[in-house]
């Protein structure tokens, strides 16, 4: 029941688009308590938002399959993947090889700005409000936040402010992640909102590192974003299929396994 309980909530967010603690209590038996605890899981994870006395998803949730049960097999695997994130971030930073970071949306990108425990002495910028209010945190980090329409349940600003915002500034590393990558290298991401502000990002990166578990390998979603090459470093699990891997090798992409 603990297992499936986090996926019956979306179903029930689902249908009813916002619901009460006392409504989810008496349709799953199980104590207030645990459902608020269970609540507070999911918007850590972007797929609800809680509001007092209940939740509300928004309708784009329901395509995004990371935000059910499912997404609990691969816990590990995106944290390991987070992980390596930061080193691969405080690599960079020691070796003076960038003068500003920029971070996506997803979950895995949230993750991984939740293991940063070092300063960033050069100038952070993000659409996503999660990860601006976490790192700024830091007095010694710059944070810059995109402007723009804030996007539920990511958070993240699309529209044309935020896609003028990203013309005047200069983006020398992105961290992202993903909704699928393909058998031929295409990034996909889950909503045509979300597409128009990450290509942009992706325009004016001098590099592109992407965050994705093998539950994305191999998949396509509902909008290709862009197609790899010599300019991404893809961050990904050691079980992801070596077929898959080749191929992103053969067109540049420098592959870090966890």
């Amino acid at each position: 029941m603990k297992k499936n309980r986090p996926e019956q909530i979306i179903n029930i967010l689902q249908d009813k688009k916002k619901v009460s603690v006392a409504e989810l209590t008496a349709s799953l038996n199980v104590s207030d308590m645990t459902i608020r605890r269970d609540l507070i899981e999911l918007e850590k994870r972007g797929a609800l938002i809680r509001y007092h006395g209940g939740a509300y998803i928004a309708d784009n949730v329901k395509h995004k399959p990371e935000y059910n049960a499912s997404a609990e097999e691969y816990y590990s695997e995106k944290e390991e993947i987070a992980y390596q994130g930061c080193k691969y971030l405080k690599k960079l930073l020691t070796q003076n090889s960038i003068n500003s970071v920029t971070f996506g949306g997803g979950s895995t990108i949230f993750a991984m700005v939740k293991k940063i425990d070092f300063s960033i002495p050069v100038s952070i910028i993000t659409d996503t409000l999660k990860t601006a209010e976490i790192l700024s945190e830091n007095p010694d980090n710059t944070v810059i936040m995109v402007g723009g329409v804030l996007n539920f349940p990511g958070q993240n600003a699309i529209g044309y402010l935020a896609e003028q915002m990203l013309n005047d500034l200069s983006i020398d590393y992105i961290f992202m992640g993903t909704s699928a990558i393909d058998d031929m290298g295409n990034v996909y991401c889950y909503s045509n909102f979300e597409a128009s502000i990450l290509k942009k990002m992706l325009s004016k990166a001098k590099h592109i590192v992407v965050l994705a578990d093998i539950s994305k390998i191999g998949k396509s979603n509902l909008v290709r974003v862009f197609k790899m090459n010599d300019q991404f470093t893809l961050i990904t699990n050691k079980t992801t299929p070596e077929k898959y891997l080749k191929t992103f090798l053969n067109m540049g992409v420098e592959i870090i396994t966890v």
